[in-house]
């Protein structure tokens, strides 16, 4: 993106460069879950939400979106729980077995 300057001062001389932040929309009393926590599954957005020891899948529907983080308008979701970034990964062996991703080989 270009930004022209129009009314310049002569500090400002060519070839000088700025990092600029363009706020668009500003929300207040929202609330926000990072980007890197929100995964697709069949078509809907979903979240891994911690609630007494077990995971839970919680479908959300997002509005505003930044670089950073998401509003969720609506699903089962409230200040202060635990939103998991990372779920863990269900390991099957080939052969069955232990279900452990970290156990050794046979």
């Amino acid at each position: 993106m270009t930004i022209e300057l129009t009314d310049t001062d002569a500090d400002v001389r060519p070839g000088m460069t700025s990092a600029v932040n363009i706020v668009v929309n500003q929300l207040s009393s929202v609330l926000l879950v990072e980007n890197r926590a929100v995964r697709l599954s069949k078509g809907q957005r979903i979240v891994y939400v911690l609630r007494n020891g077990t995971l839970t899948t919680t479908p959300i529907t997002l509005g505003a979106i930044s670089d950073t983080s998401s509003e969720i308008t609506s699903g089962d979701v409230q200040e202060g729980d635990l939103v998991v970034l990372n779920p863990p990964v269900t390991f099957i062996p080939p052969t069955g077995g232990s279900s452990s991703p970290f156990t050794g080989g046979r």
